[in-house]
């Protein structure tokens, strides 16, 4: 028996929804357990792309992925770490429907689920760049910084609260 969820969280609990409706709303996750755990994402009805979550490593996902052929993009996520701060953070591998992966990203957050600080790499692992996430005395986002792969500020944006 299929699950149906109005999209895909990698932490935290998923809003399942009937067959019915998610064909209703036409955006929606389907998990699949056999032979490897997944969800595979329609947007307008229409299988668009697969998700594994809980990899260590993209290997297995990507393996999957090229056996199956079909033809869509997939996003493999691990688990989700809890970080000194109390916070959390996870990996995503951004792989094309032929199973190459085009980018690495790595994503940490706050306990209450605000960002902290969002990280982009070439499928080697190199860092190419990184953005921070800055709050005020008051927990209210003002302001983002960009870095360039070597720690270089590029830009600086206000963020109206």
């Amino acid at each position: 028996m299929s699950h149906y969820y109005k999209t895909f969280y990698n932490r935290g609990p998923m809003e399942q929804i009937t067959e019915q409706e998610a064909n209703r709303i036409g955006v929606y996750v389907v998990e699949e357990t056999h032979p490897i755990h997944r969800y595979k994402r329609f947007f307008e009805g229409k299988f668009d792309s697969v998700v594994y979550a809980h990899a260590s490593s993209p290997e297995n996902a990507i393996a999957d992925l090229k056996s199956r052929q079909e033809r869509v993009p997939a996003i493999i996520y691990s688990s989700p770490e809890t970080t000194p701060a109390g916070g959390y953070k996870w990996r995503e591998w951004h792989a094309k429907s032929d199973g190459s992966v085009e980018w690495i990203a790595e994503e940490e957050f706050r306990a209450d689920t605000s960002p902290v600080r969002s990280s982009r790499y070439t499928p080697s692992g190199q860092l190419r760049r990184f953005t921070d996430y800055i709050y005020n005395h008051e927990d209210v986002l003002i302001e983002l910084v960009h870095h360039d792969g070597d720690g270089n500020i590029t830009m600086t944006e206000e963020v109206d609260p």
